[in-house]
């Protein structure tokens, strides 16, 4: 298995389909969407630490399920499997699986973020 550090952050193939948007003359739309994702993943990273120091399993699941499609809709593909674990723990209610999961998330989401905006130049 390749380690974390080793594999890619961004799937190639979602930036060159969010890329496909664009029209000569217009918005770059890459950079709009990174735009989005920078502005709103730190503010749902900051809710999940929330709902999970507040023990309320049930705004776990609804932030990690959120944070999972923001994740896909960039192309994100190491943060996806963790918001997909820290989602499905939530959802059978293991908060402790959850926090677990939850460990490498702040460097991912570093990792994530600075990628984007390497990409969207």
């Amino acid at each position: 298995m390749v380690p974390a550090r080793d594999r890619a952050v961004l799937d190639a193939s979602v930036l060159a389909d969010i890329r496909a948007l664009g029209m000569p003359g217009e918005a770059n739309p890459l950079a709009e969407v990174t735009e989005l994702f920078l502005s709103s993943f730190p503010r749902d990273l900051s809710a999940l630490r929330t709902a999970i120091a507040a023990k309320d399993v049930e705004s776990v699941y609804t932030v990690a399920h959120r944070m999972r499609g923001s994740a896909l809709g960039v192309g994100a593909i190491r943060l996806i499997p963790i918001c997909a674990a820290i989602e499905n723990a939530a959802r059978v209610g293991c908060l402790e699986q959850a926090v677990a999961e939850a460990a490498g998330l702040d460097q991912e989401v570093d990792f994530a973020c600075l990628a984007l905006e390497q990409a969207s130049r």
